[in-house]
C-alpha cells in the first residue's frame, strides 16, 4: 500500500511550526511576534521547501528541527519533568541530524554549570538512554556504534577524501555565497545543486544580522536579556553558528539537489537562543 509521504512531510513541518510558536510564547514574546517568527521559519525558509517532499533526508531534517524547538520549549520550563522531556527531544534531534549533538552538549553543560549534579540527572538520563539505544541499533545494523549508513552510500564509497574532509571546507563555504542572478530577459536564475546564497534562501539570518547591527548603533537603548536555557550572548551564538557552518561545510556535499541552502536551517535553534534572550522588540 502507498504511504502518504507528502502528507507526513507537511504534518511534520506543522509540528515544527508549533514548536517555534510555543518556544517563542514561553520565551515572553507577544503573540504577533510569535506568529511572525513561526511564519519566518515554516514558510520563509527551506523548511517550507522541504515540507513539500517526502525524501528521507528532508523528513529527517524537518524532524530534527522540530525536536530541537520542542526541546528548547521544554528546557524553558525549569522543572525535572520538563528537563527530562527537553533531554529526550534534543537526543531525538541528534538521532535525525548528528550535528545537533552540539546543541544538546551545550544545554547539558549549561545545566551542569548552573545546578548541582543531583538536579541535572533528569536532564542527563533521557539523553544517555537514547544515545545507548541509537548506538546499539547502529552496532546491530552496521557493526559500529558511530556508523548510521552514510558511508555505505555510493557517493561516499567513491569519494577520494571520504565523507568528511577539510578539503571540502572552502569550496562549500563559497557555494553558500553563490548569488541569485538576473539575465538580460529579466529571468531569475537559482543554483539548484548544493545551495546558493544562504541568507537569501533563509532570510532569518539576515534578520538576525540586521537586528544585531541595530543594537550596536549609538544611542540605542540596551535590551535587558531574560533567562534562556542556553547562553544567549551574541558572541557565543555567533561562534556556535560559525562552528556549525564549518562542520557542515566539511561534508562532501551541501545537501545535493535542493531549492536554497537546506543544511543551514540546522542553525535556526541557535538564532532563536539569541532572539529568546531579547524578546521585547
Amino acid at each position: 500500500s502507498a504511504i502518504p509521504g507528502n502528507l507526513i512531510a507537511m504534518g511534520l513541518a506543522l509540528l515544527c511550526a508549533g514548536g517555534v510558536y510555543a518556544c517563542c510564547m514561553r520565551g515572553g514574546m507577544q503573540p504577533v511576534t510569535c506568529a511572525f517568527f513561526t511564519l519566518f521559519v515554516s514558510m520563509g525558509s527551506n523548511v517550507f521547501w522541504m515540507s513539500t517532499s517526502d525524501g528521507v533526508w528532508f523528513l529527517a531534517q524537518v524532524c530534527a528541527l522540530g525536536f530541537a524547538f520542542w526541546g528548547l520549549f521544554f528546557a524553558q520550563g525549569g522543572n525535572a519533568v520538563q528537563d527530562a522531556a527537553a533531554s529526550l527531544c534534543m537526543a531525538l534531534a541528534v538521532g535525525c541530524r548528528p550535528f545537533y549533538a552540539l546543541l544538546l552538549a551545550c544545554w547539558l553543560g549549561w545545566q551542569f554549570y548552573q545546578r548541582s549534579l543531583k538536579r541535572i540527572l533528569p536532564a542527563l538520563l533521557p539523553a544517555v538512554v537514547m544515545a545507548a539505544c541509537m548506538m546499539a541499533y547502529n552496532f546491530a545494523r552496521f557493526g559500529s556504534v558511530t556508523e548510521f549508513g552514510h558511508n555505505y552510500l555510493p557517493e561516499f564509497v567513491r569519494a577520494e577524501n571520504g565523507q568528511f574532509s577539510l578539503t571540502y571546507l572552502v569550496p562549500n563555504l563559497l557555494q553558500l555565497l553563490r548569488p541569485v542572478t538576473l539575465d538580460a530577459q529579466g529571468q531569475l536564475h537559482f543554483e539548484i545543486y548544493n545551495g546558493f546564497l544562504f541568507f537569501a534562501a533563509n532570510p532569518l539570518f539576515l534578520l538576525a544580522m540586521v537586528r544585531g547591527l541595530l543594537l550596536r548603533l549609538p544611542g540605542h537603548q540596551a535590551e535587558v536579556q531574560v533567562s534562556v536555557p542556553l547562553p544567549s550572548a551574541g558572541w557565543f551564538v555567533a561562534a556556535m553558528c560559525l562552528l556549525m557552518t564549518c562542520l557542515t561545510c566539511m561534508h562532501r556535499t551541501l545537501g545535493g539537489w535542493q531549492f536554497g541552502a537546506r543544511y543551514m536551517v540546522d542553525l535556526f535553534p541557535w538564532l532563536f537562543v539569541w532572539f529568546l534572550g531579547r524578546p521585547k522588540w
